[in-house]
């Protein structure tokens, strides 16, 4: 439910668009790769409440496929891309991951679906690897077929508290979405979180997207002495209370994670040099990073448009990621040596994974058979001088959260 609850919050914030963000899957790109093609399977809630926020997410594992196949594939197969928008329903969607594997024979699947509950016995059934997408699904918590590239859900709450102790807040609030029963779910974790690390809770309270303003909220926050605020909305909401607190005098620190946060926080009122903020994998602003640098390189030359869609967020390059480590498990396992690449060898080599990196793009990664997988390190950012920042370097922070 965790999951449903962020998913809820980013896709509220989002710009609605008619189009996929540029997608165009079905195929290779230019393979300069001889063997057998491994198929892999893309599904996207691209459409739909959500779809906008989702659809920026597939052009990263697109780029990447595009950008493995330009250097050989995958041990030499070249890599096709069967893709599927469920458009948020769940039965669209069962139907779509039955089809990609019985009809279209794929061996490993990349969750960009909000609805993915639909289609977990199926992939329990037939046994295929999934992975993210974002990290953000509540399966990587309890299902062992899915593999997380990034931080799952159940680091945020604790994030957000580390985040306090990082800009040396004591006091944390938080305000959430009214719209959505969902929303008020998160606030006993928050509570609990900020009890076991020795924080305060000054306030929590549901607000409308549609309130013509903030001030009474942000004058109570200020009463109860809150200095860092979690806006549990749509991102707009969240720059809206901070502008409406600013104008009040009062300007806590904001924190967000992940696509929750607007790649304009640092230029707007009240946000511009408060707020943190902490990503899954490593952050996209990083462009010192030489792996960060490529899948740069390579979006400009498979997917432009994407890099300038006002919905551009950390989930494009947690796409990329995951197919760094679809790669990397396909080495490990020395998959497609002597035949067709199979789930089996996928699987086998992401069990020979431990505090994998994959080149410092995402925090340690170590999977065992039959357990799920959790990620509970994150890397951080700032905003700082009108733009994001990464002042804590960047190595993931680690951090478990409360038992």
């Amino acid at each position: 439910m965790r999951a449903l609850w962020l998913r809820l919050l980013v896709g509220a914030g989002v710009v609605v668009m008619g189009q996929l963000a540029g997608i165009t899957f079905g195929g290779t790109a230019g393979a300069a790769a001889s063997h057998q093609p491994v198929n892999i399977g893309v599904i996207c809630s691209c459409t739909g409440p959500l779809g906008p926020g989702e659809a920026v997410g597939p052009p990263g594992f697109e780029a990447w496929a595009k950008y493995a196949n330009a250097h050989g594939g995958l041990n030499g197969h070249p890599i096709h891309i069967f893709y599927k928008n469920d458009a948020s329903n769940p039965g669209t969607a069962a139907a779509d991951v039955l089809q990609m594997i019985t009809a279209d024979h794929i061996v490993a699947l990349s969750d960009n679906s909000t609805v993915d509950p639909a289609f977990a016995s199926t992939i329990d059934q037939h046994h295929i690897p999934v992975f993210g997408g974002s990290s953000d699904s509540d399966l990587f918590l309890s299902d062992p077929n899915w593999f997380a590239q990034g931080a799952t859900v159940d680091s945020y709450f604790i994030a957000y508290m580390k985040a306090a102790q990082k800009v040396g807040a004591h006091v944390v609030g938080q305000l959430y979405c009214a719209e959505s029963s969902v929303c008020q779910e998160g606030v006993p974790s928050f509570r609990a979180d900020a009890k076991a690390l020795g924080l305060k809770v000054g306030i929590t309270a549901s607000i409308s997207f549609a309130a013509p303003n903030y001030t009474a909220q942000c004058l109570a926050a200020k009463q109860a002495g809150v200095e860092l605020f979690n806006v549990a909305d749509a991102a707009f909401v969240a720059e809206k209370v901070a502008s409406d607190c600013t104008t009040e005098g009062y300007d806590p620190y904001y924190v967000a994670g992940g696509a929750a946060i607007a790649r304009n926080f640092p230029t707007l009122p009240g946000l511009k040099n408060h707020f943190i903020g902490f990503e899954e994998d490593i952050p996209y602003v990083a462009t010192s990073v030489s792996g960060v640098k490529t899948f740069l390189a390579a979006m400009k030359k498979y997917s432009p448009a994407t890099l300038t869609n006002p919905n551009y967020t950390e989930a494009t390059i947690q796409n990329w990621i995951a197919g760094l480590l679809l790669a990397k498990a396909v080495e490990a396992g020395n998959a497609g040596k002597n035949g067709p690449i199979t789930s089996a060898e996928i699987y086998k080599g992401l069990y020979s994974l431990h505090n994998e990196t994959l080149g410092g793009m995402a925090p340690p990664l170590t999977f065992k058979k039959g357990s799920p997988t959790r990620v509970h390190c994150w890397f951080w950012i700032k905003a700082v001088g009108d733009k994001f920042t990464t002042p804590y370097g960047l190595k993931p922070f680690c951090s478990n959260p409360p038992s």
